[in-house]
């Protein structure tokens, strides 16, 4: 969500450059999903993912953005599910969405449908 200033000094933030993942529980709790049976899930990872961008805009607001929430500036889905969940989440936050694709093939797969 942040991308280094200059008040993080010489530039050097580690390898991470400030990343992080969290992962957001939706879903059956008892028992691994493939990826082709999360479709019916995508609306509860989509309100999880909306909470913890919503708070953490808040905590990050405070600590640099001056009291002012501190947005995401692009939310990023790979494969379908994902894209799905990041078109719901940029139409939410009214923010850009990018799609990353195994292969051409799975985008025009993808744009076809």
């Amino acid at each position: 969500m942040l991308t280094p200033g200059p008040e993080d000094g010489d530039g050097d933030i580690g390898e991470s450059s400030g990343a992080y993942i969290i992962r957001i529980p939706f879903g059956p709790r008892d028992q691994y999903l493939s990826q082709e049976l999360l479709w019916p899930y995508i609306q509860e990872f989509v309100d999880g993912a909306l909470a913890h961008i919503l708070s953490m805009s808040k905590v990050l607001g405070e600590q640099i953005g001056k009291g002012q929430p501190v947005w995401p500036y692009v939310i990023h889905g790979h494969y379908a599910d994902a894209g799905d969940s990041a078109a719901l989440l940029s139409g939410a936050l009214n923010v850009p969405m990018v799609l990353t694709v195994p292969n051409p093939t799975a985008l025009l797969l993808l744009l076809i449908l």
